[in-house]
């Protein structure tokens, strides 16, 4: 309820962010991370967001946390579009960074299912 009450607000302060600075890798991730967790009702696209965090994935992120959470959320949003090949992809470079998070192995329950 919280996302569709507030989720105008959000949505705009994210993409006024990205609207300031287009390549600024934190600003794109923001975006993804509205776009893909509020529901579609309060804007979330998860299309939408895979493509803007296949744009920051293209821009090579210096931080290798910043590439994890990309590559993390890559693999749900795949794996929510059905894409498995993707999905598992992204998965595993995710994996290899940051191979003992919970939330990563969460991912990989629902993706290696």
């Amino acid at each position: 309820f919280y996302m569709i009450r507030n989720g105008n607000a959000a949505r705009d302060a994210a993409m006024e962010a990205l609207e300031r600075e287009p390549r600024n890798i934190k600003a794109q991730i923001t975006v993804a991370g509205f776009l893909l967790n509020a529901p579609p009702m309060a804007g979330g696209d998860t299309a939408q967001g895979r493509m803007v965090l296949e744009r920051a994935l293209a821009q090579e992120p210096a931080s290798a946390n910043d590439r994890f959470l990309i590559l993390g959320w890559l693999a749900q949003a795949s794996h929510a579009m059905d894409d498995m090949d993707a999905a598992e992809q992204y998965f595993a470079e995710a994996l290899a960074i940051y191979p003992e998070s919970e939330w990563l192995a969460e991912i990989g329950d629902s993706i290696l299912d």
